[in-house]
């Protein structure tokens, strides 16, 4: 396992928190198209539970992700969060080389 500086440890927080930042307003959007495809639905009630499942699903999606982050599991975050393409090449370019460079070969032995 990789054991980041204090410095990667601060980027790796900013990253993450990125990283949350935009998976929740894809979910917001994805939740917005659904409720405006399903404002008239003759099914009421089979729409509301569909859009619970769907809440409930991310939400245990962002718990596994994102809950009791510790320093320890930065490096494996950040990598799942770039693997999954939150993250771009170009966000995780805040990293020094050997980081970046980490990264990358990693989410391409993940590819193969």
């Amino acid at each position: 396992m990789i054991e980041l500086t204090k410095s990667q440890k601060k980027t790796a927080r900013k990253l993450i928190n990125l990283g949350l930042q935009r998976e929740c307003a894809k979910f917001m959007q994805s939740t917005k198209d659904f409720m405006n495809k399903n404002a008239s639905a003759e099914d009421a009630h089979d729409a509301y539970l569909k859009l619970y499942d769907k809440v409930y699903q991310f939400d245990k999606h962002i718990a596994r992700r994102y809950d009791g982050m510790s320093g320890g599991r930065y490096y494996i975050t950040v990598c799942d969060l770039y693997y999954d393409g939150v993250l771009t090449d170009e966000d995780i370019r805040e990293f020094d080389d050997e980081l970046y460079n980490s990264l990358k070969e990693a989410k391409k032995s993940f590819q193969n």
